[in-house]
Protein backbone atom coordinates (compact mmCIF):
# COMPACT_ATOMS: atom_id res chain seq x y z
CA UNK A 1 0.00 0.00 0.00
CA UNK A 2 1.49 3.32 -1.09
CA UNK A 3 1.70 6.02 1.55
CA UNK A 4 -0.45 9.07 0.85
CA UNK A 5 1.52 12.29 1.29
CA UNK A 6 0.45 15.94 1.27
CA UNK A 7 1.99 19.27 0.33
CA UNK A 8 1.46 22.79 -0.97
CA UNK A 9 2.02 23.55 -4.66
CA UNK A 10 4.37 26.53 -4.85
CA UNK A 11 5.23 26.34 -8.55
CA UNK A 12 4.29 24.73 -11.84
CA UNK A 13 7.38 24.41 -14.03
CA UNK A 14 5.60 22.58 -16.84
CA UNK A 15 2.50 20.48 -17.36
CA UNK A 16 4.12 17.47 -15.71
CA UNK A 17 6.58 19.13 -13.30
CA UNK A 18 5.43 20.59 -9.97
CA UNK A 19 7.14 22.16 -6.96
CA UNK A 20 5.62 20.84 -3.73
CA UNK A 21 6.34 22.34 -0.32
CA UNK A 22 6.25 20.22 2.82
CA UNK A 23 5.42 21.20 6.40
CA UNK A 24 7.40 23.76 8.33
CA UNK A 25 8.98 22.62 11.60
CA UNK A 26 10.35 24.54 14.55
CA UNK A 27 13.89 23.63 13.49
CA UNK A 28 13.67 24.05 9.70
CA UNK A 29 11.74 25.98 7.05
CA UNK A 30 9.48 23.92 4.76
CA UNK A 31 11.42 21.96 2.15
CA UNK A 32 10.41 22.18 -1.52
CA UNK A 33 10.44 19.02 -3.63
CA UNK A 34 10.35 18.55 -7.41
CA UNK A 35 7.61 16.12 -8.41
CA UNK A 36 7.01 14.77 -11.90
CA UNK A 37 3.63 13.38 -12.92
CA UNK A 38 3.63 9.60 -13.20
CA UNK A 39 2.67 7.77 -16.40
CA UNK A 40 2.27 11.02 -18.37
CA UNK A 41 4.50 13.27 -20.45
CA UNK A 42 3.62 16.89 -21.23
CA UNK A 43 5.38 19.01 -23.90
CA UNK A 44 8.61 20.71 -22.86
CA UNK A 45 8.65 24.41 -22.05
CA UNK A 46 11.11 26.74 -23.74
CA UNK A 47 14.45 27.34 -21.99
CA UNK A 48 17.49 29.43 -22.95
CA UNK A 49 18.94 26.25 -24.47
CA UNK A 50 15.95 24.94 -26.45
CA UNK A 51 12.75 26.00 -28.20
CA UNK A 52 9.38 25.26 -26.63
CA UNK A 53 7.25 22.39 -27.93
CA UNK A 54 3.70 22.94 -29.23
CA UNK A 55 1.09 23.24 -26.44
CA UNK A 56 3.73 23.27 -23.66
CA UNK A 57 2.56 26.64 -22.34
CA UNK A 58 -1.10 25.60 -22.66
CA UNK A 59 -0.42 22.44 -20.63
CA UNK A 60 1.34 24.36 -17.89
CA UNK A 61 -1.40 26.98 -17.63
CA UNK A 62 -4.16 24.37 -17.69
CA UNK A 63 -2.67 22.67 -14.63
CA UNK A 64 -1.55 25.81 -12.85
CA UNK A 65 -5.01 27.34 -12.62
CA UNK A 66 -6.15 24.28 -10.70
CA UNK A 67 -3.26 23.61 -8.34
CA UNK A 68 -1.10 26.67 -7.64
CA UNK A 69 -1.06 27.55 -3.94
CA UNK A 70 -3.34 24.62 -3.12
CA UNK A 71 -2.72 21.62 -0.93
CA UNK A 72 -2.49 18.37 -2.88
CA UNK A 73 -2.28 14.69 -2.09
CA UNK A 74 0.21 12.42 -3.82
CA UNK A 75 1.74 8.97 -3.79
CA UNK A 76 5.28 8.29 -4.96
CA UNK A 77 5.16 5.69 -7.75
CA UNK A 78 8.75 5.36 -9.03
CA UNK A 79 12.06 7.15 -9.54
CA UNK A 80 13.95 7.50 -12.80
CA UNK A 81 17.13 9.41 -13.69
CA UNK A 82 17.14 11.09 -10.28
CA UNK A 83 13.52 12.26 -10.60
CA UNK A 84 10.60 11.27 -8.36
CA UNK A 85 7.35 10.49 -10.19
CA UNK A 86 4.02 10.67 -8.38
CA UNK A 87 0.28 10.44 -8.82
CA UNK A 88 -0.98 13.87 -7.74
CA UNK A 89 -4.56 14.91 -7.05
CA UNK A 90 -6.73 17.51 -5.35
CA UNK A 91 -9.96 16.81 -3.49
CA UNK A 92 -12.35 19.74 -3.85
CA UNK A 93 -15.96 19.62 -2.74
CA UNK A 94 -15.88 15.85 -2.84
CA UNK A 95 -14.52 15.77 -6.41
CA UNK A 96 -11.11 14.31 -7.18
CA UNK A 97 -8.96 16.21 -9.68
CA UNK A 98 -6.27 13.80 -10.94
CA UNK A 99 -3.60 15.81 -12.78
CA UNK A 100 -2.48 13.05 -15.16
CA UNK A 101 -6.06 12.16 -16.06
CA UNK A 102 -7.10 15.76 -16.74
CA UNK A 103 -4.00 16.54 -18.81
CA UNK A 104 -4.45 13.49 -21.01
CA UNK A 105 -8.21 14.03 -21.42
CA UNK A 106 -7.46 17.54 -22.69
CA UNK A 107 -4.88 16.27 -25.16
CA UNK A 108 -2.14 18.18 -23.33
CA UNK A 109 -0.04 15.16 -22.34
CA UNK A 110 0.66 11.67 -23.62
CA UNK A 111 0.31 8.49 -21.59
CA UNK A 112 3.53 6.65 -20.76
CA UNK A 113 3.56 2.90 -20.18
CA UNK A 114 5.65 2.03 -17.11
CA UNK A 115 6.00 -1.57 -15.93
CA UNK A 116 5.72 -0.64 -12.25
CA UNK A 117 1.94 -0.19 -12.64
CA UNK A 118 0.59 -1.45 -15.94
CA UNK A 119 -3.04 -1.08 -14.81
CA UNK A 120 -2.62 2.66 -14.26
CA UNK A 121 -0.59 2.97 -17.47
CA UNK A 122 -3.25 1.23 -19.54
CA UNK A 123 -6.04 3.30 -17.95
CA UNK A 124 -4.34 6.51 -19.04
CA UNK A 125 -3.54 5.06 -22.46
CA UNK A 126 -7.24 4.39 -23.05
CA UNK A 127 -8.05 7.98 -22.05
CA UNK A 128 -5.61 9.14 -24.70
CA UNK A 129 -7.91 7.82 -27.43
CA UNK A 130 -10.78 10.06 -26.27
CA UNK A 131 -8.52 13.12 -26.51
CA UNK A 132 -7.77 12.76 -30.20
CA UNK A 133 -7.66 14.93 -32.30
CA UNK A 134 -7.42 17.71 -29.68
CA UNK A 135 -4.30 19.79 -29.01
CA UNK A 136 -1.23 17.52 -29.14
CA UNK A 137 -3.01 15.21 -31.53
CA UNK A 138 -3.99 17.85 -34.06
CA UNK A 139 -2.63 17.49 -37.58
CA UNK A 140 -3.12 21.19 -38.28
CA UNK A 141 0.39 22.66 -38.50
CA UNK A 142 -0.92 26.21 -38.23
CA UNK A 143 -2.61 25.28 -34.93
CA UNK A 144 0.65 23.78 -33.67
CA UNK A 145 2.56 26.90 -34.68
CA UNK A 146 0.02 29.16 -32.97
CA UNK A 147 0.44 27.18 -29.75
CA UNK A 148 4.24 27.15 -29.73
CA UNK A 149 5.41 29.65 -27.14
CA UNK A 150 9.10 30.48 -27.37
CA UNK A 151 10.50 32.74 -24.67
CA UNK A 152 13.19 35.36 -25.30
CA UNK A 153 15.72 35.22 -22.46
CA UNK A 154 18.38 37.74 -21.40
CA UNK A 155 21.50 37.26 -23.52
CA UNK A 156 19.54 36.27 -26.64
CA UNK A 157 20.21 38.26 -29.83
CA UNK A 158 16.49 39.10 -29.95
CA UNK A 159 16.44 40.41 -26.39
CA UNK A 160 15.62 44.11 -26.12
CA UNK A 161 13.80 46.24 -23.57
CA UNK A 162 13.93 49.60 -25.39
CA UNK A 163 10.37 49.52 -26.76
CA UNK A 164 8.94 47.43 -23.94
CA UNK A 165 10.09 49.83 -21.23
CA UNK A 166 8.17 52.69 -22.87
CA UNK A 167 4.79 50.97 -22.49
CA UNK A 168 2.45 52.22 -19.77
CA UNK A 169 1.31 48.80 -18.62
CA UNK A 170 2.82 45.34 -18.99
CA UNK A 171 0.95 42.08 -18.55
CA UNK A 172 3.17 39.58 -16.81
CA UNK A 173 3.53 36.32 -14.95
CA UNK A 174 5.85 36.29 -11.95
CA UNK A 175 8.00 33.24 -12.67
CA UNK A 176 10.37 33.40 -9.71
CA UNK A 177 10.79 35.48 -6.56
CA UNK A 178 14.39 36.22 -5.54
CA UNK A 179 13.32 38.48 -2.68
CA UNK A 180 10.30 40.60 -1.70
CA UNK A 181 11.51 43.28 -4.15
CA UNK A 182 13.15 41.31 -6.96
CA UNK A 183 11.43 39.00 -9.46
CA UNK A 184 11.91 37.13 -12.70
CA UNK A 185 8.90 38.11 -14.81
CA UNK A 186 7.57 36.76 -18.12
CA UNK A 187 6.07 39.56 -20.21
CA UNK A 188 3.31 37.58 -21.90
CA UNK A 189 2.61 40.08 -24.70
CA UNK A 190 6.28 40.05 -25.72
CA UNK A 191 7.34 36.45 -24.89
CA UNK A 192 10.22 38.04 -22.98
CA UNK A 193 11.74 37.19 -19.60
CA UNK A 194 12.98 40.15 -17.55
CA UNK A 195 14.24 40.80 -14.07
CA UNK A 196 12.07 43.38 -12.29
CA UNK A 197 12.77 45.18 -9.04
CA UNK A 198 10.48 47.53 -7.18
CA UNK A 199 12.76 50.33 -8.35
CA UNK A 200 13.38 49.73 -12.05
CA UNK A 201 13.74 47.32 -14.93
CA UNK A 202 17.12 45.61 -14.93
CA UNK A 203 19.16 44.26 -17.80
CA UNK A 204 21.29 41.11 -17.77
CA UNK A 205 24.12 42.76 -15.83
CA UNK A 206 21.73 44.20 -13.25
CA UNK A 207 22.01 47.79 -14.44
CA UNK A 208 18.89 49.94 -14.66
CA UNK A 209 17.63 50.19 -18.24
CA UNK A 210 15.42 53.18 -17.59
CA UNK A 211 14.40 55.19 -14.56
CA UNK A 212 11.10 53.41 -14.08
CA UNK A 213 9.29 52.75 -10.83
CA UNK A 214 6.81 49.99 -10.15
CA UNK A 215 3.75 51.81 -8.86
CA UNK A 216 1.19 49.02 -8.74
CA UNK A 217 0.84 45.26 -8.84
CA UNK A 218 -2.75 44.15 -9.20
CA UNK A 219 -4.13 41.63 -6.72
CA UNK A 220 -2.45 38.40 -7.84
CA UNK A 221 -4.84 35.59 -8.70
CA UNK A 222 -2.13 33.05 -8.00
CA UNK A 223 0.11 33.92 -5.03
CA UNK A 224 3.51 32.59 -3.97
CA UNK A 225 6.14 31.83 -6.59
CA UNK A 226 3.97 32.05 -9.71
CA UNK A 227 1.21 34.64 -9.87
CA UNK A 228 -0.60 36.59 -12.51
CA UNK A 229 -0.17 40.30 -12.12
CA UNK A 230 -0.33 43.53 -14.09
CA UNK A 231 2.70 45.76 -13.71
CA UNK A 232 2.09 49.46 -14.20
CA UNK A 233 5.27 51.44 -14.74
CA UNK A 234 5.89 55.17 -14.88
CA UNK A 235 8.97 57.31 -15.31
CA UNK A 236 10.51 58.54 -12.11
CA UNK A 237 10.80 62.30 -11.81
CA UNK A 238 14.36 63.51 -11.95
CA UNK A 239 15.57 65.21 -8.81
CA UNK A 240 16.53 68.85 -9.37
Amino acid sequence: MKKELHGLITGVVSGDHLLVQGKETEEEPPATKDLYISFASAPRMATPQRAGEPFAFAAREFIRRFVISKRVSFTLDYSRDGRDYATVWIDENGKKFDIAVELIKEGLAKAVIVAVDKERSNQLKSLEKSAKPKNLWTKDNSEKSKNTYNIIYPGSKDYTLDKIAKEKALNAIVEYTFSPTLFNVLLTDHNTMVKVSLECLLNLSGDAVQELSLIHISEPTRPLYISYAVFCLKKKKKKK
